[in-house]
């Protein structure tokens, strides 16, 4: 019984020395991380400061040179006339520098050499546009392709024809290509019969304006107005061509043109 007493003892002593060293061993790992808090903590508190002191820093730099600027152009600016003065005519100078710089720009932009570039490149867009078209895949030519250019340069379906007219008459070969090429863009754009018949008037008329009266005895020209003579003939023979086409103007149109030109 005595030994089972003392076996008791010994049990309770190692439990007890066990739960000793397994608080001690909590407190310790209380205490390790309440200083791996305050570390933390104070690390923090460094790292404030250290940004508070790095705006202060900027604050006194800015107004270390606002004052330097103060001191050194303002003051002596409002102070001392000569210097005032001098700053003015500083100024003035870029002023006007920039306001006839900018006078220049206007002026280049709205002369009439820069109008008729535009107007060149514009009517260039329409023909590389059309010509991806006519005559190799004249059949996919729709109207959203007329809509694309009328967008990029503003011409209506009347210019974009009469533009492509102009092109074909003189500069394209005059063939059957280029006449189905011609009725299709006008089916296209939807043009009605008095309004082919009006920009084919027109066409005319710019080519009288340009070559003169049509001749067919040439005796007694020189070598370029002849040749002159020669394209205005050639453009004319085509326009009469197109005129007595009855897909272009129908013939009802033709003569009713020809009675009122009789008239």
């Amino acid at each position: 019984t005595s030994g089972k007493c003392r076996l008791g003892r010994q049990s309770g002593s190692v439990l007890a020395m066990a739960a000793a060293e397994s608080h001690e061993g909590s407190d310790k790992q209380t205490e390790e991380k309440q200083q791996s808090d305050t570390i933390a903590a104070t690390v923090d508190k460094v790292e404030d400061n250290r940004s508070d002191l790095d705006i202060l820093l900027e604050e006194e730099e800015e107004t270390s040179l606002y004052d330097k600027l103060v001191q050194n152009v303002i003051e002596p600016i409002k102070y001392r006339p000569a210097v005032r003065n001098l700053f003015a005519l500083v100024s003035l100078y870029f002023a006007a520098t920039f306001a006839y710089s900018g006078f220049k720009v206007v002026r280049k932009v709205l002369s009439p050499r820069a109008k008729r570039k535009r107007q060149v490149n514009k009517n260039i867009t329409v023909i590389e546009m059309l010509n991806e078209f006519l005559p190799s895949s004249r059949e996919t030519l729709s109207k959203s392709t007329l809509e694309k250019i009328r967008y990029m340069t503003g011409f209506s379906y009347n210019l974009i024809f009469r533009k492509y007219l102009r092109y074909l008459l003189n500069e394209r070969k005059f063939d059957a290509e280029a006449v189905s090429d011609i009725l299709v863009l006008k089916s296209v754009c939807e043009l009605t019969d008095d309004q082919t018949k009006e920009i084919m008037r027109e066409i005319a008329q710019r080519t009288f304006k340009k070559y003169g009266i049509l001749m067919m005895d040439t005796a007694g020209l020189s070598s370029d107005a002849i040749t002159k003579k020669a394209a205005e003939r050639l453009i004319f023979s085509k326009l009469l061509y197109l005129a007595e086409l009855p897909e272009m103007v129908p013939s009802s149109n033709v003569q009713g043109g020809a009675q009122g030109g009789d008239n």
